[in-house]
């Protein structure tokens, strides 16, 4: 890839473009969720079923994630990510973004250190 100056014109013109769409979704999936709840509480009748409402949405929302975290723990021991790439191309890959994870893993614990301080956590 970088012997044809690919490389250039991927971080240059499709990540930025990307980053955007990732950045719009976000902005749109919160009002989105916020105003179907207010839609829906508005639009109940009966204030009593608040409460089965609720429980009832607590407990999906347990089941689907029990479910979801159980199929991806299942996926990634059968399919074994990672273990196709030849020695090569890890080492590649560990070299290039080795400057990343450090960074990012100073930054995040630089952040937890202030809540820490701040919120006795």
């Amino acid at each position: 890839m970088n012997s044809l100056g690919l490389k250039e014109i991927v971080e240059d013109w499709i990540k930025p473009l990307g980053t955007i769409f990732i950045n719009c979704l976000k902005l749109i999936a919160m009002p989105l969720i916020l105003a179907s709840l207010i839609t829906g509480l508005a639009e109940l009748k009966d204030f009593s079923k608040l409460s089965k409402m609720g429980g009832n949405t607590i407990v999906i929302y347990l089941f689907t994630t029990a479910f979801a975290v159980s199929l991806g723990l299942v996926l990634a021991n059968i399919i074994q990510p990672g273990s196709f790439i030849n020695e090569e191309a890890r080492s590649t890959l560990l070299s290039t973004f080795a400057g990343d994870v450090d960074s990012k893993i100073r930054r995040a614990t630089f952040k937890w250190r202030w809540r820490a301080l701040l919120f006795g956590w």
